[in-house]
């Protein structure tokens, strides 16, 4: 598989937990009695799952240079 599209995949993958994310967070609004808008909901927690996908690279990168597994 190509870096773009394991790149693309996993950009897919953090989206989609963004917006499964940001749904939970305007239900518990609603139910809690102070309802946010659904565009204020996406600007606040879609992009922590992104900063994910920027970091994610690096993260593997370590992970690969400094096993736990190895002495």
């Amino acid at each position: 598989m190509s870096f773009w599209k394991a790149l693309g995949i996993a950009g897919l993958a953090y989206l989609a937990v963004g917006i499964l994310e940001a749904t939970v967070d305007f239900s518990l609004s609603r139910v809690s009695g102070s309802p946010r808008s659904i565009p204020q909901v996406l600007r606040t927690q879609v992009p922590w799952w992104l900063l994910w996908l920027i970091f994610a690279p690096a993260v593997l990168g370590l992970a690969r240079r400094y096993r736990f597994d190895s002495p």
